[in-house]
């Protein structure tokens, strides 16, 4: 699609967040999910509404400069970037540059190239949309940032959607006024405009507006958020699976995963693992962890069972962080001594359970060791 791509090489961003779709049954409880599909029309659907709020913008700002409802975005803060940065250096050795949207669209771009697999960036993509700042709504009388930095927009307002955001309705009567004021064909002569050039008791209300409409964006982006977790936890206490995942790094302190039909980041710890399973040897290097498993015969005997306490092998078999294959078997299946190597960027099963509190993750097995 030209204005989609033609939109990229002009600097705006391709970030990334994934919507889960769920199936329900009569009774409204979930028993399936995929991510939610995006097909070429929901992106051309989507660059004529970023045309038509930016083209909005343009006109209702010449229009009233010290009294339109704009929307911006402000550069990421550079201490929030610094893991995206140690990430691309280390695995790939390249440079991300933050200067300008532009910048940062052209170290994406070499970033893609050398990427292989492009779950891997679109990991990179997660990573980088949770970096960035919140865009907010703002009165133009009362702020001098008025650019969106993802879109690379010098102004930028949301117009398309006044069914579902109150924001959208005072700027189509901001557009309406403009309209009888200056005509339709989005032409202001400056000669012409009169009051909304300065600071004014409008600028201070509509300030406060924006202040509320930030503040309830961000409650609905929680519930939001809450309601796919809330979902999820109770499909998968009640239908536990094993997921594809991607391991995109390693850190101090755990082995970092993604999952890319929930658009999750989650975090498993090696040492708890080595604990958990009883290793004969355990070896770290940069690229890769490797578990050696001392044989099932040699293996501590479980405590016995105490008044009021639960059995602690089935305690640990509850909290490990492998299961035997895909089924979510524990590893009392294993009879003989088994070799498990987790590398960079090796696609694995986790296996998601939940006690609906909480989602917990765990290797499966099966899949760490298929092609070994």
């Amino acid at each position: 699609m030209h204005i989609r791509s033609a939109r990229f090489e002009n600097g705006s961003l391709r970030l990334r967040s994934v919507q889960a779709s769920f199936q329900l049954n009569e009774r409204g409880q979930p028993i399936g999910f995929t991510a939610y599909p995006i097909r070429e029309s929901n992106y051309l659907i989507e660059e004529f509404m970023l045309l038509a709020n930016m083209s909005v913008a343009q006109y209702i700002s010449s229009a009233f400069p010290g009294r339109s409802l704009l929307r911006c975005h402000l550069a990421p803060k550079l201490s929030a970037c610094a893991t995206l940065e140690r990430w691309a250096k280390r695995w790939f050795d390249i440079e991300l540059e933050w200067s300008s949207p532009s910048a940062v669209h052209h170290s994406l771009a070499r970033l893609e190239h050398v990427i292989s697999h492009p779950t891997i960036f679109e990991a990179f993509q997660v990573m980088g949309t949770k970096v960035m700042e919140t865009a907010r709504y703002f009165c133009t009388g009362c702020s001098s940032s008025w650019r969106h930095f993802a879109l690379n927009f010098e102004k930028y307002t949301h117009f398309t959607s006044p069914i579902r955001r109150y924001p959208d309705i005072i700027v189509h009567r901001q557009l309406q006024e403009a309209i009888d004021r200056f005509g339709n064909d989005g032409i202001v002569i400056h000669e012409q405009v009169r009051n909304g050039q300065t600071h004014d008791e409008f600028c201070d209300q509509l300030s406060k507006w924006c202040t509320h409409f930030n503040e309830r964006k961000k409650a609905s982006t929680y519930a939001q958020s809450d309601s796919t977790q809330l979902f999820l936890r109770k499909l998968f206490s009640l239908r536990p699976q094993a997921l594809d995942s991607a391991v995109v790094d390693f850190s101090d302190r755990f082995i970092i995963l993604y999952i890319p039909s929930t658009g999750d980041l989650v975090q498993l710890d090696p040492e708890r693992a080595r604990k958990e399973i009883q290793c004969e040897k355990f070896e770290r290097s940069e690229k890769c962890m490797e578990f050696t498993l001392v044989p099932l015969e040699k293996r501590r005997k479980p405590f016995k069972k105490r008044r009021g306490l639960k059995n602690k092998s089935e305690e640990e078999n509850k909290s490990s962080v492998f299961v035997l294959d895909e089924n979510g078997s524990n590893l009392d299946g294993l009879s003989e001594l088994l070799h498990l190597k987790i590398s960079i960027f090796d696609h694995v099963k986790l296996y998601l359970t939940s006690n609906q509190t909480s989602l917990e993750h765990r290797f499966v097995i099966s899949s760490l060791t298929r092609s070994r």
